[in-house]
């Protein structure tokens, strides 16, 4: 090893199983909608009011 190349390495296997991928893919789905939700609906606030229901 040089000076210059790092001291560890990062070993990272993907399985190649059909339910990872369809797993993987789901994610993506649900991260490109969270995205453009966020982006183009507009804001807005909900304020939730929680009380005791037995008074102490």
């Amino acid at each position: 090893m040089n000076a210059s190349s790092p001291a560890f390495r990062a070993n990272l296997s993907v399985s190649e199983g059909a339910h990872d991928r369809s797993v993987v893919s789901l994610g993506a789905v649900m991260l490109a909608i969270g995205v453009f939700t966020m982006l183009y609906v507009c804001k807005r606030r909900l304020w939730v009011w929680l009380a005791p229901s037995h008074p102490w």
